[in-house]
């Protein structure tokens, strides 16, 4: 990532990785934009990983769900008013995605799901949305299965 913002030479992205637990006070609602590319099971990329389909247990979901929910609340800080969230898997799985998102909206009255499209159109990939969030799928695009959720924060 860093040779990535090297070429594209940008300057005021900041990369921290994150510990579970950690609140990230020193960005405390002064961020643009944050992206929480979350753990998760890596179901979509059962393609290229036939084999991982037989590890992905209820369990495993289950504790990557508290995880997922606990990094997407304590970063979520970070976004000062109007700037944008992206919560984004490799899962297809609902508990991963939907759920968690739809449960970080419930207890955060403060941010806001956004129509993917009125972002993705700028890129001409608006046709890739077929509902509130942003999703790729071997079987239609012939990639890795891909999520992402993206949020404003409104107060």
């Amino acid at each position: 990532m860093r040779k990535r913002i090297k070429r594209a030479g940008a300057d005021t992205i900041r990369i921290k990785t994150v510990l579970e637990d950690e609140s990230p006070v020193e960005f405390h609602n002064e961020a643009d934009f944050v992206l929480v590319d979350a753990p998760c099971s890596g179901t979509g990329t059962i393609r290229r990983n036939p084999g991982m389909k037989w590890s992905v247990t209820p369990i495993m979901i289950d504790e990557l769900r508290v995880k997922q929910a606990k990094i997407l609340s304590n970063y979520a800080q970070c976004v000062k008013v109007n700037g944008t969230i992206v919560y984004a898997t490799c899962s297809l799985m609902k508990e991963e995605n939907e759920e968690v998102v739809e449960s970080f909206l419930a207890s955060h009255p403060g941010f806001a799901l956004r129509d993917p499209k009125e972002v993705l159109a700028r890129y001409n990939l608006d046709t890739l949305v077929n509902n509130r969030y942003f999703r790729l799928l071997p079987h239609h695009q012939g990639t890795d299965g891909f999520f992402a959720a993206i949020m404003k924060r409104t107060q």
